[in-house]
């Protein structure tokens, strides 16, 4: 039982995240292999505007509220929670990333490919 020593606990022992006194490191992962990876899904092929941009943001904060229970009626700004959480803002980076990764893997593909010849803008046939 020695990985339950590291684990959260209240203050009656029981393990969980009913204490605002959270360490960095389990706010982090837990964000990170909960939130953020159900929050990415399939984010290669969205289309990012600014609308989507504010909104992927306010999702990450929204998230870490969560994990610190941080209420939205204690008033607390963002760069508090960030700080609070030992963090930075990486959803949208990871986002741009994972497109900029799935476009040179596609790219790189042999022949002629459907999804090639859409990134790239050009149509098979007749050119006018």
């Amino acid at each position: 039982m020695k990985v339950l020593s590291y684990l959260p606990t209240d203050s009656r022992g029981k393990l969980g995240c009913t204490s605002s006194l959270m360490p960095a490191e389990y706010t982090k992962q837990h964000l990170e292999m909960i939130q953020l990876n159900k929050a990415t899904y399939g984010c290669e092929s969205w289309m990012l505007r600014n609308n989507e941009e504010t909104r992927l943001e306010a999702y990450e904060i929204k998230g870490l509220r969560k994990t610190l229970r941080v209420s939205w009626t204690a008033k607390k700004t963002n760069e508090w929670v960030l700080n609070k959480a030992v963090v930075k803002r990486e959803l949208l980076d990871t986002v741009k990333a994972r497109k900029l990764a799935y476009y040179g893997h596609t790219i790189r593909k042999q022949g002629n490919c459907l999804e090639k010849e859409i990134m790239q803008g050009t149509m098979p046939g007749i050119h006018r």
